[in-house]
C-alpha cells in the first residue's frame, strides 16, 4: 500500500514540479487545442449530446498538453505501463459509449461485448494496442456516422443488408447534400482521443517486464474475449430480432454494433414450420389455372416516390398537383397501394409487384433482389406467353443498381433498357462495362439530372410502335424523375407548386409530381387511340423523404393508437386503366402483392394457380404487407403471426417454395 501511495504521490507531483516554461507550454497548447476542437462545432446545426463533446474535448486537450509540455516523459516506467494498460482497457468502453451509443439500459453492454471481440483478436494478432484501438475506433466511428445519416434520411438505421446495396447507394449519393451533425463530430472526437492516447501510451506485451502486469493483461484479454463471445452468441441465439415492425426506431437506441450483429440472424432464413415440398405441391394442386383469357398489351409504371402528401401532412398546395389522377373515372380501378418500404428500397416494391410475393415473410430490411434471386423466378412476366409477348424492362438510370442488369433475365424479361439506352437507342448488353458508372446521357432531356417521365414514356411508346403487328408487349417501367433529394437549385428547374408553410424541398417535390401526373395523362391519351387492347398499371413505389416525415418513429412505437396514420405513410396512389370497356371501381387499400391479380381480372386475362391462391387471400386480407395487415372486417394487425389462419401458412409455404425450393 505504501508503494502505491508513493507512486500515486509521485504521479501527482509531476504537475506540481512543472517549471514556468512547461506551464506556459501546457496553457498555450490547451487553449489552442480547445479552439481547434471547438471550431467544427460551430458549423453543426444541433447541440445534442453536448456532454460528450465537453468530456472528450477536455480529455484530448489534457492529453496533448501533457505530451507537449513534457509531463508524460517524467513518468516512471511503472507509471507508463499502468497508463498503457489503462488506455487499453478503457478504449472499448469509450467507443461503446460515444460511437455506438445505446439509450436503452443493458444494451450498452451488448454493444461493448461485440466491440471487444474484434478488439481483442486484433490485439492478439498484432501485439500492439495502437493497431487494435485505431482500427476499431475508426470502423465504429464510420458505422455510427452512416447509421445516424440513414436515420435522418430514411427513418431507418444501418443494417447488414445495406452493404449489399452499397453500389446503388453510391450511385445516387452525389445528388445529396451532406449535413454535419454534432453527433458526427462527437464520434470523430472520441475516436481521435482514443487513438491519440494509444499512440502516446502504446501497449506492447513484450515490453512489459513486470510479471504481475503481464499476467493481469493476459487474464483480462482472454476473459474479455470469452465473456464477449458467450454474451454475443446468447444475444443472437435467444434475443428477438431488431427488425420487427415496431423496432426500427429502436435500432438507434440499441446501438449500431448490436444492430449489425443481430442483422446476421436475419440472414439465416429457414423453411417455415410445417413446410415441405410435397405440401407446396398439394397446395398449388388445389387450384386449376385458367387456360383461356385475353392477351392485351401491358404497360406497368412504378413511378419513383409518387405519393399524395395530403395523406400524411397538412400541406395546402397553391394548386392541385395530381389533377389527372384525381379526375380519371372511366375504365379505371384506382385507390391506394400499400407498400412495404418508406423513402427508399425501391427494388422491394418492384419485387412484390412482379412476383406476387410479400416482404412480410422476409427480413424487413432485406433486399430479395440482392440476396435471394440467383436463378429463374416465378413472376408476372413469366406468366405471359413468350410466343405472344415481347417482355421489356425499362429503368432510365444505371443498369447495375440493385443488380437489375443481372437479374432481369431471371425475372423473365427479354431485354432491358437502362439510362444509356436512351442515348444509344439499343437495349442493355453486359459487354457495355461503361454502364456501371454514372454517365451524362448525350442528347437526352433531363430533369434535375434525371431522365424525366416524359422521355421515359416516349421510349415505351417507341418500343410499342416497333413491336410488330403479330406481337403483344409487356413493359415494366421504373422511373427516376422524382428521386430524392429535392433541393435542386439550378435555373433549369423552377417549382411552380408552392406550400408556403413548409420547406422549398416540398415545393420541388410537389412540382415534380405535377409533371408526373401530366405525363401520365399524355401516356393514357396516346393509348386511348390505340386499336389494340392496352392495360396500364401505375403506382408509386413509396413515400418520399421529406422534412415532415420525422413523425415516423412515433408512428412505429404507437401502432395501435395510430394505425391509420401508419397505413397512410405506407400508401401510394395506384390505378389500373384499360382502353376498352371495363367497370370503374375505387379500392381503399390493396397491398402490392395482389396488384397483378387485380390487373389480370380487370383485363379478363387468365389466372395462374398462384394467382388464385392470392385472390383467395386478398378476399380475406386485402392488405398483407410488412408493416400492417388488414382483414376484410377492417381489423388491423402488425404481425402475421398474430393471426391463426391456415391460408396464410399456405401462402408462406408457396412463397418459400418459389423463392428457395423450386
Amino acid at each position: 500500500m505504501k508503494i502505491l501511495n508513493k507512486k500515486s504521490t509521485k504521479l501527482l507531483d509531476v504537475f506540481n514540479d512543472m517549471n514556468k516554461h512547461e506551464q506556459n507550454i501546457f496553457a498555450a497548447v490547451f487553449l489552442l487545442t480547445a479552439i481547434i476542437l471547438y471550431l467544427p462545432l460551430l458549423i453543426t446545426n444541433d447541440k445534442d449530446n453536448i456532454h460528450i463533446f465537453i468530456i472528450f474535448t477536455m480529455l484530448l486537450c489534457m492529453l496533448i498538453c501533457c505530451k507537449a509540455s513534457g509531463i508524460l516523459s517524467k513518468l516512471t516506467d511503472y507509471e507508463q505501463n499502468i497508463a498503457k494498460i489503462a488506455v487499453f482497457i478503457s478504449a472499448p468502453f469509450c467507443i461503446a459509449y460515444a460511437v455506438s451509443p445505446a439509450q436503452i439500459p443493458g444494451y450498452y453492454f451488448f454493444n461493448l461485448f461485440i466491440i471487444f471481440i474484434p478488439y481483442i483478436i486484433l490485439f492478439f494478432i498484432f501485439r500492439d494496442s495502437r493497431i487494435c484501438i485505431s482500427a476499431v475506433s475508426i470502423v465504429c466511428s464510420i458505422l455510427y456516422i452512416i447509421n445516424k445519416t440513414l436515420i435522418i434520411v430514411r427513418g431507418v438505421g444501418l443494417n447488414i443488408f445495406d452493404f449489399l446495396a452499397l453500389k446503388t447507394a453510391l450511385s445516387v449519393s452525389s445528388n445529396y447534400s451532406f449535413e454535419i451533425k454534432q453527433d458526427f463530430y462527437n464520434s470523430v472526437l472520441c475516436a481521435a482521443f482514443i487513438i491519440t492516447a494509444s499512440f502516446f501510451f502504446p501497449l506492447k506485451p513484450k515490453k512489459i517486464i513486470k510479471a504481475s502486469l503481464k499476467k493481469f493483461l493476459i487474464y483480462f484479454s482472454l476473459g474479455s474475449l470469452l465473456i464477449s463471445l458467450a454474451a454475443t452468441f446468447y444475444n443472437v441465439a435467444f434475443n428477438d430480432s431488431v427488425y420487427n415492425w415496431n423496432n426500427q426506431d429502436l435500432i438507434y437506441k440499441r446501438g449500431v454494433c448490436y444492430n449489425l450483429v443481430m442483422g446476421l440472424k436475419e440472414q439465416m432464413l429457414s423453411a417455415p414450420d410445417g413446410y415441405s415440398k410435397e405440401t407446396a405441391y398439394d397446395i398449388i394442386g388445389r387450384y386449376e389455372a385458367d387456360t383461356e383469357g385475353k392477351s392485351p398489351n401491358i404497360i406497368v409504371v412504378m413511378n419513383e416516390s409518387f405519393a399524395d402528401l395530403r395523406n400524411i401532412s397538412s400541406v395546402v398546395p397553391s394548386e392541385e398537383y395530381m389533377p389527372f389522377f384525381k379526375s380519371i373515372n372511366q375504365n379505371v380501378t384506382k385507390g391506394s397501394a400499400v407498400v412495404s418500404c418508406f423513402g427508399g428500397r425501391t427494388c422491394n416494391s418492384e419485387f412484390e409487384f412482379l412476383t406476387g410475393m410479400t416482404m412480410t415473410f422476409l427480413p424487413q430490411n432485406s433486399y430479395p433482389y440482392l440476396q435471394y434471386i440467383n436463378g429463374d423466378m416465378n413472376t408476372l412476366i413469366r406468366d405471359m406467353d413468350s410466343e405472344i409477348y415481347q417482355k421489356i424492362y425499362i429503368h432510365p438510370y444505371i443498369a447495375s443498381n440493385y443488380k437489375r442488369s443481372t437479374i432481369y433475365p431471371f425475372l423473365g424479361f427479354d431485354s432491358f433498357y437502362d439510362g444509356l439506352s436512351f442515348s444509344t437507342q439499343d437495349s442493355y448488353n453486359e459487354k457495355y462495362t461503361s454502364r456501371e458508372a454514372f454517365l451524362e446521357y448525350e442528347g437526352v432531356e433531363m430533369i434535375r439530372g434525371f431522365i424525366g417521365d416524359g422521355v421515359t414514356y416516349d421510349k415505351a411508346i417507341e418500343l410499342f410502335e416497333n413491336k410488330g403487328d403479330d406481337k403483344k408487349i409487356i413493359e415494366f417501367i421504373v422511373t427516376m424523375q422524382n428521386h430524392s433529394p429535392y433541393n435542386y437549385d439550378k435555373d433549369d428547374f423552377v417549382s411552380d407548386v408552392t406550400v408556403t408553410e413548409h420547406t422549398p424541398d416540398i415545393n420541388q417535390y410537389l412540382s415534380l409530381i405535377k409533371i408526373s401526373d401530366s405525363e401520365l395523362e399524355r401516356l393514357i391519351n396516346y393509348f386511348s387511340n390505340s386499336e389494340e387492347d392496352v392495360v396500364i398499371v401505375f403506382f408509386g413505389d413509396h413515400m418520399p423523404l421529406l422534412d415532415f416525415s420525422d413523425n415516423y418513429a412515433d408512428l412505429m412505437l404507437n401502432f395501435e393508437q395510430k394505425s391509420q396514420e401508419m397505413l397512410n405513410m405506407y400508401s401510394t396512389p395506384f390505378l389500373i386503366w384499360t382502353n376498352f370497356d371495363t367497370d370503374t371501381e375505387y379500392i381503399d387499400y390493396v397491398s402490392l402483392n395482389y396488384l397483378s391479380v387485380l390487373m389480370k381480372e380487370k383485363a379478363g386475362m387468365s389466372l395462374t394457380d398462384f394467382d388464385k391462391l392470392r385472390k383467395e387471400l386478398y378476399q380475406k386480407y386485402p392488405v398483407f404487407s410488412t408493416n400492417i395487415i388488414i382483414d376484410n372486417e377492417e381489423n388491423y394487425y402488425y404481425d402475421y403471426r398474430m393471426i391463426d389462419d391456415d391460408l396464410i401458412n399456405q401462402y408462406e409455404y408457396m412463397q418459400y417454395f418459389y423463392l428457395f425450393d423450386n
